[in-house]
């Protein structure tokens, strides 16, 4: 947190503040709602707004976070809930993956209201899941990556309707909720797809950027992104092959307290339709960490709003769990042909210990001048 606040001071994060800058200045492209509602509902300096957007990524994070908690703590903090909560590929994949304040958070913020409703009175519970549906959809038009989160929505709503089917009212309010879940996130796709944005498009908003007192560096990530085409980025995943194959060890070791767990195998269908929903991803983006972080979080979601044993082979432990959360990591991403560097930041304590204390430094020098 303090490294990204310490980025924010030199405004010039193309990726954790440019991807949220995206908006309808060249008329609608895809991932530009929230951007668009950013800079015209506030009318603020450039580094207030960056502040701002901070704010709401840090909030949206500690929102997930604090589910997590309470997940674990419903289960009295067993081994298992923490190995699954706690794996790097789930809650620790944020805090050690700085560029990772990423509109992924908007998707997973709306799942955890949806997740937390479960047992509420009807009013409230109405009122949540058409916030959690119309946050969804505000993630979506912001970014087409959470409607790939679409199978955990749909389960949870079905855990909803299994729990509460003698209710007749919420039963009801379900079966009309499920099909505007399923057309807000084909409607995404579709539109992501015909609107996709090109080097035009990306020239304009990074002039829009500017013009509202941003440096042009905010202009070299995610809003230079939106003029690539498909073939280019196919093409990038081609080129970070065989590098990429150390992402293979990753994705075994992110699926263990998944696999591991007595949901998957009453669960199996969810399972492969929730891989197979984020498996294009892998394709035609090389931000393989996010993609493995994406579908982990999502079953992981899935497996804590059920009742199922967390470790039905009891191989969660006093040893096993430290072990697993604290020896490897899972990067977003790799130089194109290089193998990921997955050792996790217990191996580089003691300097992170050191740089972190820099970051603090010089992000309380930013307000003491």
């Amino acid at each position: 947190m303090l490294e990204f606040s310490d980025r924010l001071t030199q405004n010039s994060d193309g990726w954790q503040v440019g991807e949220w800058l995206i908006n309808y200045h060249d008329g609608f492209v895809r991932r530009g709602l929230f951007g668009s509602l950013l800079l015209d509902m506030f009318d603020l300096s450039a580094e207030a707004t960056t502040w701002l957007l901070f704010s709401i990524q840090i909030t949206l994070y500690l929102s997930f976070i604090i589910f997590l908690t309470w997940s674990m703590h419903r289960r009295f903090y067993s081994f298992a809930s923490i190995a699954l909560c706690c794996s790097p590929a789930v809650g620790l994949f944020m805090a050690t993956n700085f560029g990772l304040t990423r509109k992924e958070l908007i998707g997973i913020f709306a799942l955890v209201i949806l997740s937390i409703l479960q047992n509420s009175k009807l009013f409230v519970y109405r009122i949540g899941v058409s916030t959690s549906m119309i946050l969804f959809a505000l993630a979506c038009l912001s970014s087409e990556i959470n409607a790939f989160l679409f199978p955990a929505f749909l389960y949870t709503l079905d855990c909803h309707f299994k729990n509460r089917a003698e209710d007749f009212y919420r039963s009801k309010f379900l079966k009309f909720v499920k099909p505007l879940l399923l057309l807000t996130t084909l409607g995404t796709l579709c539109l992501s797809t015909l609107y996709h944005g090109d080097k035009k498009t990306s020239s304009i908003i990074c002039q829009q950027v500017i013009s509202q007192g941003f440096k042009p560096d905010m202009c070299g990530g995610a809003i230079n992104a939106i003029g690539w085409s498909l073939l280019k980025t196919v093409n990038q995943v081609r080129q970070s092959f065989p590098g990429y194959f150390g992402y293979l060890p990753l994705i075994f070791l992110a699926s263990l307290p998944i696999l591991l767990s007595g949901w998957q195998k009453k669960n199996r269908k969810w399972l492969i339709l929730s891989t197979i929903t984020v498996l294009p991803l892998f394709l035609i983006v090389v931000d393989y960490g996010r993609w493995i972080f994406l579908w982990s979080t999502q079953l992981t979601v899935m497996i804590l709003n059920s009742n199922h044993e967390l470790d039905i082979r009891k191989l969660w432990n006093k040893i096993s769990v430290p072990f697993f959360v604290l020896s490897w990591g899972l990067p977003a991403w790799a130089y194109f042909g290089q193998v990921p560097h997955w050792d996790y930041k217990f191996v580089t304590l003691f300097t992170d210990t050191v740089n972190h204390l820099g970051y603090f430094n010089h992000f309380i020098s930013r307000f003491i001048r």
